[in-house]
Parts: structure tokens; C-alpha cells; sequence
């Protein structure tokens, strides 16, 4: 009973972190994008692993699981740990050293967490969520909508009143997470029903649209081969 109380709490944290993360920010902070979105990543974190050792405290039979990337995450994890010990900023380097580990600790808790399809499919469809709602806030920018007023700013200077920023404060930020959503929906295109296949079918054409009014040249070279290399896989799979 215990156990199954704590496997529910790490998923409904783990869901409201990937829901949150992307879309959280405050202009209350002096970043007003990346603060709030650490802030959360970072609390998010200490939780998981919190219930993460209830849970396998409370275990008679232990159970680690192995991955292949285990072994390049330790070296990544040493060889930064070891840079920044001698930085020249060391208290700067310190602070993206703590993102860099929570980042490699959120990654087993989430295969701890998510050990069925069903947990997956969750976190995709939540993905997927947000960045339909990024896209359509970017667009709606685009046309001259929700644009916050100049006397706002991030570390990067004042905003422009003509940039589109959504609610992740960079053009090619935005892209780049679209980019990475935009296979996850076109597979879910694929594998769905019908009803489901023409909102996953909105969302895409909100989500094309947003990355063609971003202008950024990234983002366009990732859609670019990013639909090559997926046109080549289904060729593949449906060969068979």
C-alpha cells in the first residue's frame, strides 16, 4: 500500500514538472524566464528523490537498474565536477555544476518512475500540451498580441516590443523545443485513433507555423533534417 502511494506521488510530481517547467514564468524575477523554470526543475528534483529513498528504504528486496548511458554520465559528471573545482569563477561554475547533477539525477528518477507504456504516453501527451499551447502564444505574438511592455527585461537586455518570446524568452529556445517535440507528435499521428490524430494534426500545423514565424535560422536546419532522418526511418519501418 505504501509503495503504491509513493509510485503515485512521484508520477503526479514528475507529470506537473514537465507540465510546468516549459511553461512557467514570472516577471517578478530578474530573469524572468530561466529563474522561475530552476527554481521549480530544482524543488521537483529534491522531491523525487525524497520519496525516490522512502521508497527504496522501505524495500526488503533492492532492485538497481543499469543503463548504457550510466558510465558517459559519470564521466561527464567527474570531468565537470573537476573543471569546476579549478574555474577561474568558481562560485559561477559551481551553480551550473548543481544543474548539470540534478539534470543526471532527474534522468534515473525518471526511469525509475516511468517503468510502463501508459507513464510514457502521459508524458508525451503532456509535451505535446504545451507545445501546442507555446506555439499558439508565439503566434498570437506574432500578430501583435500579448506582448508584454518594453520596461520589462531578462539578462539579455530589454525586450523588444516585436519579439516573440512565448514563455520561454528566445526565439531559438522556443524553437529548439519545438523542434524536439515535433517528432513525438508526429509518431503519435501514426499510432493514434482518429479523434486523437486530428488534434495531434492541429497541434502540428501550430506547431510548423510557430517555427516558420520564429525566423530563426537554427530552427530551420533542425526541422530540415530532422525531416529527412524521419522521413528515412518510415521508409524503413513500412518496408518491412
Amino acid at each position: 500500500m505504501q509503495e503504491a502511494i509513493l509510485q503515485k506521488a512521484n508520477r503526479s510530481i514528475l507529470y506537473l514538472m514537465v507540465l510546468s517547467i516549459p511553461l512557467v514564468y514570472t516577471w517578478r524575477t530578474y530573469d524572468a524566464f530561466t529563474t522561475p523554470k530552476e527554481f521549480i526543475f530544482r524543488i521537483g528534483v529534491i522531491l523525487l528523490a525524497s520519496l525516490f529513498l522512502c521508497d527504496f528504504m522501505g524495500r526488503n528486496r533492492h532492485e538497481f537498474y543499469r543503463h548504457p548511458l550510466s558510465l558517459p554520465l559519470f564521466l561527464f559528471w567527474l570531468w565537470g565536477l573537476i573543471s569546476a573545482l579549478f574555474s577561474a569563477h568558481r562560485a559561477q561554475s559551481l551553480n551550473s555544476y548543481v544543474i548539470i547533477t540534478s539534470s543526471a539525477i532527474f534522468f534515473y528518477l525518471i526511469l525509475y518512475t516511468l517503468k510502463d507504456h501508459r507513464g510514457k504516453r502521459i508524458i508525451f501527451d503532456i509535451l505535446i500540451l504545451a507545445s501546442i499551447y507555446i506555439s499558439a502564444l508565439s503566434i498570437l505574438q506574432y500578430m501583435g498580441l500579448f506582448r508584454m511592455e518594453d520596461r520589462f527585461s531578462t539578462t539579455s537586455g530589454p525586450l523588444p516590443k516585436v519579439a516573440i518570446y512565448s514563455t520561454i524568452g528566445n526565439p531559438n529556445f522556443i524553437g529548439s523545443f519545438l523542434i524536439g517535440i515535433a517528432p513525438i507528435i508526429i509518431a503519435s499521428i501514426l499510432i493514434s485513433n482518429l479523434t486523437k490524430r486530428i488534434i495531434y494534426i492541429a497541434g502540428l500545423v501550430l506547431l510548423l507555423v510557430a517555427i516558420i514565424i520564429l525566423r530563426s535560422k537554427g530552427s530551420y536546419v533542425g526541422l530540415i533534417f530532422s525531416s529527412l532522418f524521419l522521413f528515412w526511418l518510415l521508409t524503413k519501418i513500412y518496408r518491412k
